[in-house]
């Protein structure tokens, strides 16, 4: 399957049936993401394949690639967020599913009735993946940021005459 994720698609009829979705989320459709971002332009390239994990677990293995265009909180410009998810979804109900060689910060156990539908999940995912507060890198913001305009302004305003005319 690919193209666009069709919307009756579930996470676990992916996983159960090991099925291979892939296919770009425009950035428009992201409505959780909606108050984030700088504009609504772009998507995000995703491919979800079902697997079995070697304990007989319906798992899922996620790949999201592409740019997010986010608010800087220090200037307020566009600051494009290079998206970059490798991510595995073991569908289980106990934590105990997970192999020692499964066990990773990319792997997650995830309750089969809360997987939900594919696009709530990709989107999901993009969420969990942003800074907590997204900004250029020091010195990389394209303009400057309210307060350090406010600081270049009082700068460069003349000092204010003492009253002893000095």
């Amino acid at each position: 399957m690919s193209g666009h994720v069709p919307p009756p698609i579930t996470v676990l009829r992916v996983a159960r049936e090991r099925l291979r979705v892939e296919g770009r989320l425009e950035v428009s459709a992201l409505r959780r993401l909606a108050d984030l971002l700088f504009d609504r332009s772009g998507e995000i390239a995703y491919a979800a394949d079902g697997f079995t994990t070697a304990q007989g677990y319906p798992a899922l293995r996620l790949q999201l690639h592409g740019e997010l265009p986010l608010v800087c909180q220090r200037c307020l410009e566009r600051l494009a967020l290079t998206v970059d998810i490798h991510r595995n979804l073991v569908l289980a109900r106990d934590g105990q599913a997970l192999g020692p060689d499964e066990e990773d910060q990319d792997t997650d156990v995830i309750a089969p009735e809360e997987a939900g539908d594919l696009t709530d999940l990709l989107e999901q995912e993009l969420l969990l993946s942003l800074p907590m507060i997204p900004r250029h890198a020091e010195g990389q913001c394209p303009v400057p940021s309210p307060v350090e305009q406010a600081a270049m302004r009082e700068m460069a305003s003349p000092a204010p005459a003492r009253p002893d005319g000095h």
